[in-house]
């Protein structure tokens, strides 16, 4: 995690991306196609960070960045 942000993995992979990218990217799809719904499992991997770092960027996400 960096500045309080997720890094993005793809299984084991890493496209190169942040959460926020996927993040505008789904607001941006959703705007342009509102009967659409986009489903994501948010987890903790390939990092070694503790969990109330995961936890707390989370939280950010969900109750500060909408």
């Amino acid at each position: 995690m960096a500045d309080g942000s997720f890094a993005i993995h793809h299984g084991a992979s890493y496209p190169n991306m942040m959460s926020g990218d996927v993040l505008v990217a789904c607001r941006d799809f959703l705007a342009a196609r509102p009967s659409e719904t986009v489903l994501m499992r948010v987890k903790q991997e390939y990092s070694e960070d503790t969990d109330a770092t995961f936890r707390r960027i989370f939280d950010d996400y969900l109750d500060v960045r909408g």
